[in-house]
């Protein structure tokens, strides 16, 4: 038992490290004598009672919340935020519980519907589906996984809760924040005991922005989301004064009038759709400007300018054949930016030159320098010209940050028009 003890507190080190290095680098007893006993216990903890809300929490930051079920016989079912039909449909997974280097262990089959999903590089959860048991708190179990320290940890949750989950509940908190996305104009006005807040949700990064004014100066508040059956919940709590949450539960979303309502800890929400910013970003133009993008050095837009909360409204992927995306190049050279479309991998031989100049109220302002060539088919060299004369709107786009390497340029003039790059 001391041996037991020991470990636990050895795991827990690597789960807080939550680095692969740390897991590697610090030594671990040699296995028990005898590690039946661990393992029955092990597995006992994670099949006793109705479930388990289930958060991973990855390596890139990003959260990924879910439901598992595990049941003596080794099998599993689950339902995971990954996407909206994970979220909708309940997937099975053999697992394993076992003892490695004398740390009791859960290894999910690789082969089974999770491990369909942990196999997607990008989305920075372990690969190895085994995870090193890191502590046990009341209800609670922390584990870590033993190639890239993605931390799991395991909530017991009463079988109403799971009922929720495995109905698929998450993914119509999914729908209901897509939807929000889907409002005329770009910006989502919540007020919150009196006080106005613009909620920017970048779905496919799992980012919630909030930007509002303090004593008249902007300020902007990011934190990674995960979905549950109420609503959303977010990696740390938002704090303004005397207004502090953790989570967002019951939006509802009325589409034709573009309003919501929701609740935001324990504060009641009335979310509007505004034209204008309640706070403005002074400094986001510049650093879109002059930050250098990994891999690529381009900026990506891959659904072009969203008008009227319509996507792609130019419809520029349904004329230029094959389109990949758009790419904005920030400082093309010295005297000018360029805005390329890329299809069947490769940029086009046409589009804009672009001057970029930056108003002290905020604003990024572009005007034409040139072009790099016109298509030799009309429809393409027409949507191309439509691109162009977007970006050289007289009036110029706010810039808003809506995640570590990505941006929203929001039209001055209207506020119904915007761009997002990644």
């Amino acid at each position: 038992m001391k041996k037991y003890l020991y470990l636990s507190a050895l795991a827990f080190t690597c789960f807080t490290a939550c680095k692969k290095d740390s897991l590697t680098k610090i030594p671990l007893e040699k296995s028990f004598d005898d590690q039946n006993p661990v393992v029955q216990k092990y597995q006992a903890t994670i099949t006793a009672g109705d479930g388990w809300k289930a958060t991973f929490n990855t390596a890139k930051g990003t959260m990924y919340n879910g439901f598992f079920k595990f049941e003596t016989t080794g099998d599993s079912k689950f339902v995971l935020d990954y996407s909206s039909a994970s979220a909708a449909t309940v997937g099975t997974a053999k697992y394993t519980a076992t003892v490695y280097n004398t740390n009791p262990t859960l290894a999910l089959s690789s082969t089974s519907a999770f491990g369909t999903i942990a196999s997607v590089k990008s989305l920075g959860i372990d690969t190895s589906f085994t995870f090193k048991y890191a502590s046990a708190t009341g209800d609670t179990v922390k584990l870590v996984g033993n190639s890239y320290g993605c931390g799991l940890t395991l909530v017991k949750i009463a079988k109403a809760e799971g009922d929720n989950y495995l109905a698929g509940q998450m993914a119509t908190a999914m729908t209901s924040v897509a939807n929000l996305n889907k409002f005329r104009a770009y910006y989502k006005r919540a007020t919150i005991n009196g006080k106005n807040y613009d909620l920017i949700f970048n779905t496919k990064a799992k980012v919630l922005t909030i930007n509002y004014s303090s004593a008249g100066v902007f300020q902007r508040f990011v934190a990674y989301y995960s979905y549950t059956p109420n609503g959303v919940m977010l990696s740390q709590p938002f704090v303004d004064g005397t207004l502090t949450f953790s989570t967002i539960s019951a939006l509802q979303v009325d589409l034709p009038s573009f309003t919501a309502t929701a609740t935001a800890g324990t504060s009641s929400v009335a979310i509007n759709n505004a034209t204008t910013p309640v706070a403005i970003d002074l400094t986001s133009a510049k650093r879109f400007e002059v930050t250098i993008v990994p891999i690529t050095n381009y900026w990506i837009s891959y659904y072009g300018f969203t008008i009227d909360g319509v996507p792609d409204a130019l419809n520029v992927s349904g004329i230029i054949p094959t389109f990949n995306f758009i790419a904005f190049y920030t400082k093309y050279n010295a005297s000018y930016d360029r805005v390329g479309f890329w299809a069947n991998g490769a940029v086009g031989a046409y589009g804009p030159a672009v001057v970029p100049t930056y108003p002290t109220d905020g604003r990024l302002v572009c005007t034409y320098f040139g072009s790099f060539g016109t298509s030799t088919v009309p429809a393409v060299a027409t949507v191309v010209n439509a691109v162009r004369d977007r970006f050289i709107d007289a009036q110029g786009y706010y810039v808003f940050q809506t995640g570590p390497s990505s941006y929203d340029w929001v039209s001055v003039a209207t506020g119904r028009t915007w761009i997002s790059f990644e």
